[in-house]
């Protein structure tokens, strides 16, 4: 059966290649993870700890919040999260997201200050957790925060033709990898610091190439690419579990099934074998997975197309019962539904 427990596979993958940066404890510190914060002129008197809480969570790209505190008188707040391995989290105060996609560790401490209008994050900690948060809060304003930086990358998305943007697109992964290795690359051995980091860089890059695409089509725009933009359909490249750890690489491979599927859909065509259900999308689309993903990866995107298919016809939230957190009777509902049994 393959049950979404707490923590899954996910978990385990991480666990594989993360050696906690916190291995000892100090005496005067509390164990476990901690995050301390100073706000000032707060927009929400709580900050709320969002991660996800199970490989379903996940798969469908949703946070949930699983710690959150009252901010005091002097804008100070200590959150006490737990931590299983490894945990990508987000900070959200109010409408704000105080910072994203940082990492945190098993036993890791951060104390971290938001300051002036825009709650910008410094992370005064001096640890190993702390300056790897402080180097990925460096490469996000290097290269997407940066006014020019910001400005150039609007440009080449929406006015570069295909292979021109290939161009660029490249560059600035090799770019960014470049930063990662001068910045970060030789101050640890950990491998969990490397996949986050690299894999996101990857992934992101790829999931530009793909949203490209997608922004011509929406613009009925001629596309022209010849086969060396698609760098990004190697098997391997496609089926990364090891990847997991990156937000970046399960929007990816999301949208390289949408890309897919679409690309066929504008040409006219119906995916092979699925002829019988030309006017039924997310059949196309469930047989369409089958034959670009392996297993676990196909798991993790069948998980996301099929509770999807629910909502979209119960026209409510996803269902957070336990059926609906478990593949096999997602799998067989759908197969039923459409009468694909």
């Amino acid at each position: 059966m393959r049950t979404y427990l707490k923590f899954t596979f996910f978990w385990a993958a991480i666990s594989m290649f993360a050696v906690s940066s916190c291995n000892s404890v100090k005496k005067d510190e509390v164990a476990g993870a901690v995050i301390k914060g100073n706000i000032k002129n707060a927009p929400d008197s709580f900050v709320y700890y969002k991660s996800y809480k199970d490989s379903v969570d996940l798969f469908l790209g949703i946070k949930s919040t699983l710690d959150s505190v009252r901010i005091d008188g002097n804008g100070n707040f200590e959150l006490h999260p737990k931590v299983d391995s490894a945990s990508v989290f987000t900070l959200v105060c109010g409408n704000r997201d105080l910072i994203s996609n940082a990492l945190l560790t098993e036993n890791g401490h951060l104390d971290i200050t938001f300051t002036g209008k825009e709650f910008s994050p410094v992370i005064l900690s001096k640890n190993e957790i702390s300056d790897y948060n402080t180097f990925l809060l460096k490469l996000i304003y290097e290269f997407y925060k940066k006014p020019d930086i910001k400005q150039e990358y609007y440009i080449a998305s929406n006015y570069m033709d295909a292979m021109p943007y290939a161009e660029y697109n490249g560059k600035r992964m090799d770019a960014m990898l470049d930063f990662y290795a001068k910045n970060w690359g030789n101050r640890s051995e950990n491998q969990l610091y490397y996949d986050y980091a690299v894999y996101t860089v990857k992934y992101e890059c790829a999931a530009d190439r793909l949203m490209f695409l997608w922004k011509h089509r929406m613009k009925n725009l001629p596309i022209d690419p010849d086969s060396t933009y698609f760098n990004y359909t190697d098997k391997k490249f496609l089926n990364n579990p090891q990847a997991y750890i990156s937000p970046s690489y399960i929007r990816f491979i999301n949208l390289y099934l949408k890309d897919k599927y679409e690309t066929l859909a504008v040409a006219g065509k119906v995916v092979p074998g699925a002829e019988k259900f030309a006017a039924v999308p997310p059949v196309q689309k469930y047989m369409l997975a089958s034959s670009l993903f392996e297993k676990p990866v196909l798991n993790a995107v069948l998980t996301n197309l099929l509770l999807s298919d629910l909502k979209d016809v119960d026209n409510k939230e996803l269902s957070s019962s336990p059926s609906s957190r478990n593949l096999d009777s997602l799998e067989l509902n759908f197969k039923t539904k459409y009468n694909l049994n």
